[in-house]
């Protein structure tokens, strides 16, 4: 075998854990849009729907998170309120929390202003 049927064979056996991993998502923040998505009860939700045993869902840990990171749609969130949530919604919040700090900015800005005079 060439290095490309390699390549491909490999793929197209990691095709439906990809998919599976994207509906599991989707279902979820179809359901819940406001919370994040633990992943410890996304390879639950893997193992079930694809019928792993422990070891299987030890092995297949590491490609659904690297599917998670490199997807574009999805984001993992470290910390105590972490998760997997929508890249988009992460965008937004950055956003937010950017125009918020500014306006503390200006407004802290005419309080030494106001008291300055």
């Amino acid at each position: 075998m060439n290095c490309e049927s390699i390549i491909d064979t490999v793929l197209e056996n990691l095709k439906p854990v990809f998919v599976a991993a994207n509906e599991l998502i989707n279902e979820f923040y179809e359901a819940n849009p406001k919370e994040k998505l633990q992943f410890p009860i996304l390879m639950e939700k893997m193992a079930f729907k694809m019928n792993w045993d422990e070891q299987e869902t030890r092995e297949n840990d590491p490609i659904v998170r690297a599917f998670v990171r490199k997807s574009g749609d999805w984001v993992l969130v470290r910390g105590a309120h972490g998760g997997i949530m929508r890249a988009s919604d992460k965008k937004k919040k950055a956003e937010n929390k950017a125009q918020i700090n500014e306006a503390k900015l200006e407004l802290e800005k005419l309080i030494n202003d106001k008291t300055s005079q």
